[in-house]
C-alpha cells in the first residue's frame, strides 16, 4: 500500500505557522492545526483568552471543555463539522476544516474557533454559566466580549474561502513533491503556480460573489509587460466587454482602486465625483471594486457589482470584502510566481 504522505513531509511548518498567524489576524478568530488523530501540528494562532486563560483556570469549566470537544476527533467529517461547526457549552461554535490530499487522503485538519453565531446571549445567560464553572463573573464578561460574532453566512463564506486556500497550499507543494524528480523545478513552480493560482480566483470570485449577493463579477490581472489590467474571470459578463476591456492603472474605477490600493464603493450615495466621471457601464447599479495585492505588489482587482439595487453594496460589504481578499492574498506569499 503507498504511503499516505503526511502534513509535515509536505508543509515546511515554521512557514505554515506564519500563514496561520496571518489567517487568524485576518478573520479575528483563532486558528490551530492539527493531524488527523487530533494531535498538535501548529501552536494556536491568535488565541481566545476565555478558553486559554479563564476556562483553562477553572475545574469544571475544562471538565466541559473535554465533554464537548473531545480531542479523538471522532466523525469529524461525517458530521460534517467544518460547516456546521460544533456548538460547546457556553455557546460558542468551533469549526473543522478537512485538509486531504488530492486522492482524498486526510492529513489535517485546520481548527477555526471559538466564535459567537448569531447575536449575543443575555447577561443573564452568561452569569449563570460564570457561576456555574465558578468563574469571576466581570473577568469572564470581558474575556466573552473579545470574542468575534459571526452571521452564519459571513462565516460560511470565510469557511469556504480558507479551505480553498489551505488547498491550494498543499496542493501546490503536493505536485511539487511528487513531480519535482521528473519536471525541473522552475519549470514545475511555473506550472504549478498559474494552474492553482487560476483556481483560487475563481474561488474567490465565487464566494465573494456569493456573499455580497452580486450577480456579476470579474477578476481582471495585471499585465506587468504592458502595464493594463485585462479580465482574467468573469460571472455574468458579456465576452465582447471580456474581450475588449483593457485599463491601466489610473484608469476606470478598476484602474483608481488599483492606483491608490484601497476598496472603493459605487452606488447612488456615492459622493465621490472622480467615482462617478469614470462610471461608464449604466446597467450595473452598484458595484465593489477591490485591489488584490500581496506583499506590497498588485495582482489584480476584483469587481463585484448588481444591475437590481443602486443601493445594494455599504460599508459593511466592503469590510467583508477587504477580509476575504486579504485571506486569499496571504496564500500567494512565498510561493513562486510565474
Amino acid at each position: 500500500m503507498k504511503k499516505t504522505n503526511s502534513f509535515e513531509e509536505l508543509v515546511d511548518i515554521k512557514q505554515w505557522q506564519e500563514i496561520q498567524e496571518h489567517f487568524a489576524e485576518v478573520i479575528g478568530a483563532a486558528i490551530r492545526t492539527i493531524d488527523p488523530f487530533g494531535n498538535p501540528l501548529t501552536a494556536i494562532s491568535r488565541p481566545v483568552g476565555l478558553c486559554a486563560e479563564i476556562i483553562n483556570a477553572s475545574a469544571a469549566g475544562m471538565a466541559k471543555c473535554v465533554e464537548c470537544f473531545s480531542p479523538s476527533l471522532v466523525n469529524l467529517v461525517t458530521n460534517e463539522m467544518w460547516k456546521d461547526g460544533r456548538q460547546c457549552h457556553l455557546g460558542l461554535y468551533n469549526f473543522a476544516i478537512p485538509v486531504s490530499l488530492p486522492e482524498n487522503q486526510l492529513i489535517a485538519y485546520i481548527m477555526v474557533g471559538p466564535v459567537v453565531l448569531g447575536e449575543r446571549q443575555k447577561p443573564e445567560k452568561y452569569r449563570e454559566k460564570a457561576a456555574e464553572l465558578g468563574i469571576d463573573f466581570d473577568k469572564f464578561a470581558d474575556a466573552f466580549i473579545e470574542i468575534k460574532d459571526f452571521s452564519f453566512s459571513a462565516i460560511q463564506s470565510v469557511l469556504e474561502l480558507l479551505r480553498d486556500v489551505v488547498s491550494y497550499i498543499v496542493e501546490v507543494d503536493y505536485h511539487r513533491f511528487k513531480l519535482g524528480k521528473t519536471i525541473p523545478l522552475p519549470s514545475l513552480s511555473k506550472m504549478v503556480y498559474k494552474f492553482y493560482t487560476d483556481k483560487l480566483l475563481n474561488a474567490l470570485l465565487d464566494v465573494s460573489c456569493g456573499v455580497l449577493g452580486g450577480e456579476l463579477g470579474s477578476i481582471m490581472l495585471l499585465n506587468e509587460e504592458t502595464g493594463e489590467l485585462f479580465i482574467k474571470i468573469s460571472r455574468g459578463i458579456k465576452k465582447d466587454i471580456i474581450k475588449n476591456t483593457r485599463l491601466k492603472i489610473g484608469e476606470g474605477i478598476a484602474g483608481l482602486a488599483a492606483q491608490e490600493g484601497k476598496i472603493l464603493l459605487v452606488n447612488d450615495k456615492i459622493a465621490d465625483e472622480r467615482i462617478k466621471g469614470r462610471f461608464q457601464r449604466p446597467e450595473i447599479q452598484s458595484a465593489v471594486v477591490a485591489p488584490i495585492r500581496t506583499e506590497g505588489k498588485l495582482l489584480g482587482v476584483m469587481n463585484i457589482g448588481t444591475r437590481y439595487a443602486p443601493n445594494k453594496f455599504d460599508l459593511k460589504n466592503v469590510e467583508v470584502l477587504r477580509q476575504l481578499v486579504k485571506l486569499t492574498a496571504v496564500s500567494f506569499q512565498d510561493i513562486p510566481a510565474a
